[in-house]
C-alpha cells in the first residue's frame, strides 16, 4: 500500500508502529507499482539491518521465524513444487535467511526470537540446501 497505508497504520497505531513498519518494509511503493526485483530487494534488506532500531530487528525476526515456518510447511506438504510460487531460486531464499540469521546473532537478539529463527533456517537447510 506505500506510503498511504503507511499514513493509516500512523493513524490507526501511532508513530512508533509506523516507524517499525517502515523499517521492516523492503517496498514502498503504492500498491500496483512496480517493485524493484526481489534480490535487490532482499539485498538492500540485508543492508539495513545492522543500523535497525531493536524494535524493527526483533519484528523483522518474527516474520523470518513465520514466513520460514509457512514455507518448510508448504515444502513437506506440497513438495519441491511448493517453491514455484517464490520470486527467487530455492537457494536463493535460503541464503536471504541464513543471512537475516547471521545478522541477527551479530545484533545479539534474545535467545527466544533467536533460537526459533535458528530452527526454522536448520529446517530449510535440510529441505532446500
Amino acid at each position: 500500500g506505500g506510503e498511504e497505508r503507511l499514513a493509516e497504520i500512523r493513524d490507526r497505531y501511532g508513530d512508533r508502529v509506523a516507524a517499525v513498519v517502515r523499517e521492516c518494509s523492503d517496498s514502498l511503493g503504492a500498491d500496483g507499482a512496480p517493485k524493484a526485483d526481489w534480490e535487490t530487494r532482499k539485498r538492500a534488506h540485508l543492508a539495513h539491518l545492522p543500523t535497525a532500531s531493536d524494535d524493527a530487528m526483533t519484528v523483522s525476526i518474527a516474520d523470518k521465524v513465520h514466513n520460514g515456518r509457512a514455507i518448510v510447511t508448504d515444502v513437506l506438504v506440497g513438495g519441491p513444487d511448493a517453491m514455484r510460487r517464490f520470486n527467487a531460486p530455492p537457494d536463493r531464499i535460503l541464503w536471504y535467511y541464513e543471512q537475516n540469521l547471521l545478522l541477527a546473532e551479530e545484533r545479539i537478539v534474545p535467545a527466544v526470537i533467536l533460537m526459533p529463527l535458528r530452527e526454522v533456517v536448520a529446517q530449510m537447510r535440510v529441505l532446500l540446501g
